[in-house]
């Protein structure tokens, strides 16, 4: 992701938290929208929600529950029955992901459970190191 794109997801983010004050559930449902549609970008699952939410604590472990926080309020604001400040610690914690997710380098994690997981031809476990010191 180049700067410059980086640059004005950030900018409709801080428009976002403007919009908050007069429309708090508008403004994180856009919020949660505009967070899936960076992490498409970056190559993150999208055939589910639950599986980019996996992706995303995987990949940041720091904000492993500020997707799915804001997902949560998100979807209260839409049955009519968050709260504001509710609302307003998901988009803090939805701002900190974001900027994380914007300034990392790109890789798309194996979300799939270890025992699901398939060898990749060609790729070598590396060997695992003597703790033997020699001389």
């Amino acid at each position: 992701m180049s700067r410059t794109e980086a640059d004005q997801y950030l900018a409709q983010w801080s428009v976002l938290s403007g919009q908050f004050v007069d429309s708090p559930g508008e403004a994180t449902t856009r919020a949660q929208e505009l967070l899936d549609t960076v992490a498409t970008a970056r190559g993150l699952p999208s055939a589910s929600p639950e599986l980019r939410t996996r992706a995303l604590s995987e990949l940041f472990p720091d904000h492993a529950d500020a997707a799915r926080r804001l997902r949560d309020a998100s979807e209260q604001a839409a049955a009519g029955s968050g709260d504001a400040e509710t609302m307003r610690q998901a988009m803090l914690a939805g701002r900190a992901l974001l900027a994380e997710l914007v300034a990392a380098a790109p890789r798309v994690p194996d979300v799939a459970p270890v025992s699901q997981r398939k060898a990749v031809p060609g790729r070598r476990v590396p060997p695992q190191r003597s703790a033997t010191l020699h001389p």
